[in-house]
């Protein structure tokens, strides 16, 4: 919950380590220094803290003293206007009047599934920061025995996600914020029984800004030392986002992906690879005028054109191919079933309540994503309708391995359907995700379901909340299947030979049909390349969004459900404050 800039950043050197039981936490890298801002929870004139953390103690500009890497890992959410608003205006200005080399690193906030809540202060020459997966690593969560069990690289389901209210992506990369290892004061290892225990593991978005800033600290320090200076905050966003991994999801809930600095400090290092500006494209204008910090529309019938340029920093020429994408549904199934709320056993974090298989046959092949809800009846949530919820309910996808061999994860011994204490395996399941939202309709997502599980796949139901008048839940689950498609752009050349330490250009067009109703839409586009002996092959991945503008100022909202596609321009669905 506080603002932390590091100055100086990685300079080679061992990174030290602390080995604590079920975690490794990395310390600080050799020679970076960490300037700790404060909690802006507690209070601050936060014109303040911004204008330190631009200009350092002494206000001077550029005089080398500034932090170069700034990670905010807090929010409002109370703010509709994200990215317009005074806060997220104020950091650009100063980004763009003083400091050009300072990158501003904002967590998106944790209030989500439901799109459209990115939180402020988010400033568009920042990077906006979500939320990736990461379970079993640290004995926290469930039962798994060995470390191909580990799970990895989803989008987290309350990492808030796009579109902004400038209609734009919203969301630029995710790093791990669910969850994993972090140092705690060496006083409280030694309270616990040493320093031995001074870790825990902990998440939120509040943990993947300051994961995001530590692994681009290695791409300043790589940097700085092939360039002689550290990048601009456009440089540095456009390597960072260069490197990283797809999650499967849509562009407004990824960004380009999960962080990975191996790829970015190879881009960054001149060893292979190459970065591409811009890096995302909210296509359009507003009047005729593109601004940094406003919306852009694109109108039916006209023509909208942005061109890339790929920067090969390598002393490789490296052939890509380019595509378009977008994520399309291409199959679903859903079924529903009673809770027995008096059979259930005490609450346990790592038990659920309810299991229920997804058979392999119901996931088409090629399915890129899986998404699974829970749906249930608002008078089995606050019956008595009073604004307090009397009955919660937690949503979780598992990876099962059948360890023992024996053909199940749970048996029903006393034949009650409920996951009793004792009646599932240890050492079998894992999570993919869990969420913390209260309401009627929960959601999480998976990535490659069909290669990424052992025996099975299951969806669970934990009871968060009882009330003792609310003997039964009817629950209906929707399993819901999503493929990459080709999209509406025009890419040309699709193909391109890009010279060692040169650039080459691309045009993506956009044709917006003369009856295209005013809606939002997103997708991606691709750059594969083949790799080479010492580097694996990579994708990047340049989110793309635009919206749709009326003609006239007078329309109407309701238009059909466009149901194939994961935002749905017709229905609204979500949780309740």
């Amino acid at each position: 919950a506080s603002a932390v800039a590091a100055q100086g950043v990685i300079d080679g050197g061992r990174p030290s380590w602390s080995i604590g039981p079920g975690g490794i936490v990395q310390g600080v890298g050799k020679d970076a220094k960490i300037i700790s801002i404060g909690n802006l929870y507690a209070g601050a004139y936060v014109e303040d803290v911004y204008f330190f953390s631009g200009l350092g103690y002494d206000g001077i500009e550029n005089s080398g003293d500034e932090p170069d890497i700034v990670s905010m890992s807090y929010g409002s959410s109370g703010t509709d206007n994200d990215g317009w608003d005074y806060e997220s205006r104020f950091l650009e200005l100063i980004n763009i009047i003083w400091a050009q080399d300072t990158t501003f690193m904002a967590s998106t906030g944790n209030g989500a599934p439901g799109y459209g809540t990115i939180n402020t202060p988010q400033p568009n020459t920042g990077i906006s920061v979500g939320a990736s997966t990461l379970y079993g690593s640290t004995g926290t969560f469930d039962s798994i025995e060995d470390y191909d069990q580990i799970l990895w690289g989803d989008a987290m389901s309350w990492s808030d996600r796009g579109p902004s209210a400038q209609g734009k992506v919203g969301t630029d990369i995710l790093a791990n914020g669910a969850w994993g290892a972090g140092d705690l004061p060496l006083n409280l290892g030694i309270f616990y029984g040493g320093g031995y225990y001074a870790w825990d593991s902990w998440g939120g978005t509040s943990r993947s800004a300051p994961v995001a800033a530590g692994n681009l600290a290695l791409v300043y320090d790589a940097y700085k030392k092939s360039y002689g200076a550290f990048p601009d905050f456009d440089t540095a966003r456009a390597i960072f986002k260069a490197g990283a991994n797809s999650t499967n999801n849509d562009s407004i809930t990824q960004g380009a992906g999960y962080v990975n600095a191996d790829r970015s400090t190879d881009v960054a290092g001149k060893l292979y690879g190459f970065y591409v500006t811009p890096d995302e494209w909210n296509a359009g204008n507003y009047r005729g005028n593109e601004y940094y910090s406003f919306a852009n529309i694109v109108k039916p019938g006209n023509t909208y054109k942005e061109v890339f340029t790929i920067h090969n920093t390598g002393t490789k020429d490296i052939k890509v191919d380019i595509k378009d994408r977008t994520l399309k549904r291409i199959g679903s199934k859903e079924f529903t079933f009673n809770t027995v709320e008096a059979q259930e056993s005490s609450s346990a974090f790592t038990r659920p309540d309810y299991l229920k298989k997804i058979p392999k046959k119901w996931i088409p092949a090629g399915t890129d994503l899986m998404v699974v809800n829970a749906i249930f009846p608002f008078d089995k949530f606050d019956p008595d309708g009073n604004y307090s919820y009397n009955s919660r309910w937690r949503l979780l996808t598992y990876d099962w391995t059948d360890k023992n061999k024996d053909g199940n994860l749970w048996k029903d011994t006393n034949g009650n359907g409920v996951v009793n204490a004792g009646e599932i395996d240890d050492g079998e399941y894992m999570r993919y995700s869990y969420g913390y939202g209260t309401g009627t309709s929960l959601q999480m997502r998976v990535k490659d379901p069909r290669e990424r599980h052992h025996d099975g796949i299951f969806v669970g139901l934990r009871h968060r909340n009882h009330d003792p008048s609310i003997a039964n839940t009817p629950v209906k689950i929707k399993v819901k299947f999503y493929k990459y498609k080709d999209w509406t752009l025009k890419i040309s050349p699709n193909k391109l030979n890009v010279p060692a330490g040169g650039e080459k250009t691309f045009k993506a067009i956009l044709n917006v049909p003369t009856t295209a109703k005013p809606v939002f839409y997103n997708g991606e586009i691709l750059i594969k390349d083949p790799g080479d002996t010492d580097h694996n092959s990579h994708t990047t991945t340049i989110p793309v969004a635009y919206n749709i503008a009326r003609k006239r100022t007078e329309f109407s909202f309701g238009y059909p459900s466009v149901s194939n596609r994961l935002y749905d321009n017709g229905r609204v669905k979500g949780y309740f404050d």
